[in-house]
């Protein structure tokens, strides 16, 4: 049995960023559309004592979104995570 505990941190490139309060409701005002992307991913893990599994992984995504009335936009993502694992 594995007990896997993932810690995550994620950012977006392409976040507005705006001073005016009108502008910002604009920007995240969901609709209808589509969306995809592509991930390339990697990482490494060590193994302690034949029980603990310490690694980290790396995430890169590229994609676009399209929303209907709207341009289509590309997207990027990257994450990396730290992971943990306890081996019984």
């Amino acid at each position: 049995m594995d007990r896997s505990f993932n810690a995550i941190v994620r950012g977006d490139v392409e976040t507005p960023t705006t001073t005016h309060q009108d502008d910002i409701s604009e920007c995240y005002d969901l609709r209808d559309g589509i969306h995809q992307r592509v991930f390339l991913r990697g990482g490494f893990a060590i193994i302690v004592l034949k029980k603990l599994d310490i690694g980290i992984d790396y995430q890169y995504g590229l994609g676009y979104r399209a929303l209907f009335g709207s341009d289509i936009v590309r997207t990027k993502m990257r994450s990396v995570a730290l992971t943990t694992k306890w081996n019984f």
